[in-house]
């Protein structure tokens, strides 16, 4: 099934605390959201996402230096400025 969806794994250096993380996790979200095309972000801080969004298995379970993004568009071509 085709979807207007599409997944970013963001691996920070192992040392990484989770609070860190998340400030990385929010700046890409903002950049995200100011995209044209994208309509919204589910972001998973320290494990990935839930397999219902996709059809994947991650490892990353209970890791402060990981981020998943699930991003919804609105099915046109998202461009960055």
């Amino acid at each position: 099934m085709d979807r207007d969806q599409f997944r970013i794994e963001v691996m920070m250096p192992q040392s990484t605390v989770i609070t860190r993380t998340q400030e990385v996790a929010e700046q890409i979200e903002a950049e995200l959201l100011r995209t044209k095309g994208i309509t919204q972000t589910l972001v998973s801080i320290g494990a990935a996402s839930p397999q219902l969004y996709f059809n994947t298995i991650s490892s990353e379970s209970a890791n402060p230096a990981f981020a998943d993004f699930i991003v919804n568009t609105d099915g046109t071509t998202a461009q960055m400025s």
